[in-house]
């Protein structure tokens, strides 16, 4: 048998079943889109029709089945990943849709929108969003020409909702474990920021956070810890310092103790921080990378010097030769 031949043995074979004709293919999806919603376990058939739903919005039954999948799991809770390919499909499509077939869009879009904060939160911050498709908040924001703007709107979207996360404690206690648990959460670190910016207590938000990122177990992002630090040292220096200090005697906060503090400032005291800490013992070489590609570049030269001295005397830090780590540190 050639390559590409589907005829074997004593019976003829072929690729089966080919549509004919548009509407079948337009049946096929629609009827593959009915049974997903059927049979698939709920987080996969959300992710599967959100996944799709771009290049499925072309055929109008398949439409009518998004619509009823909607319906379907709006049921039960927000529907994220539909919101999220909605504005995504209208942002890049939109321009050459009919002006009928994009008013449903935009229709389902605003029935999508997630109400409450804590939906909104999980949309913008936590970029959940699975699938082939990968859509993301920032890929519904227009960008005017500016392939940096629609990141900017994110993230000030995330700062805008840490800001009224600040003021809602019952919401607060519920999102704040999901965010330290969610890996490579895009905007942890300006929602962060936004905690910092708005809380009438820093201390009491700080303990808040800390609690959330000892309760889970496992692989933990500190990024919004990190843009906390960031923000609460523009507001409150002293602050900054004493919880940064109080890291080098918490077993939870000491390996990440490098990150915290280069959101701070990597100055002479940040610095001397860093080097008690590395004697300690529980901080290993590889934590030093959060503090690559730039934060060291304002960092007197005998404090980093030492820094990186101290750095080679850990397990993989250089054995004793601070140059094999300085270039990491160094890199623009």
């Amino acid at each position: 048998m050639r390559w590409g031949e589907s005829d074997f043995g004593a019976r003829p074979r072929d690729w089966g079943w080919q549509p004919r004709i548009n509407k079948d293919i337009w049946d096929w999806y629609e009827n593959a889109i009915s049974l997903t919603v059927e049979l698939a376990p709920e987080n996969e058939e959300r992710a599967l029709v959100a996944g799709a739903l771009r290049i499925l919005w072309r055929y109008p039954s398949c439409r009518e089945a998004i619509d009823r999948a909607a319906t379907e799991f709006l049921k039960s809770r927000p529907w994220i990943e539909g919101w999220l390919a909605c504005r995504a499909t209208l942002r890049y499509d939109s321009r050459d849709m009919p002006e009928d077939i994009r008013a449903e869009l935009v229709g389902l879009a605003t029935r999508l929108k997630p109400g409450d904060l804590l939906h909104q939160a999980r949309a913008v911050v936590l970029n959940r969003m699975p699938g082939v498709a990968g859509w993301d908040y920032a890929d519904g924001e227009d960008d005017e020409g500016d392939a940096g703007r629609a990141y900017e709107n994110a993230d000030k979207m995330a700062f805008d909702i840490g800001k009224m996360m600040a003021l809602d404690a019952d919401e607060r206690r519920k999102f704040l474990p999901e965010v330290v648990r969610e890996q490579f959460a895009l905007r942890a670190f300006a929602f962060g920021r936004g905690l910092a910016s708005e809380t009438a207590d820093l201390n009491a938000m700080w303990s808040e956070l800390c609690a959330a990122l000892v309760s889970e177990a496992g692989e933990r992002d500190a990024a919004m810890l990190g843009g906390f630090v960031r923000e609460a040292n523009f507001r409150d220096e002293t602050f900054a310092s004493t919880i940064l200090e109080a890291a080098i005697h918490d077993a939870a906060l000491l390996p990440i103790l490098p990150y915290l503090q280069a959101k701070a400032a990597l100055n002479d005291a940040g610095i001397d921080r860093l080097r008690r800490a590395v004697y300690i013992g529980e901080i290993t070489a590889v934590a030093f990378h959060s503090i690559a590609n730039g934060s060291v570049r304002e960092t007197p030269a005998e404090s980093l010097s030492a820094l990186l001295q101290t750095i080679a005397t850990i397990e993989g830090g250089g054995r004793g030769r601070a140059s094999d780590f300085a270039h990491v540190l160094l890199l623009p």
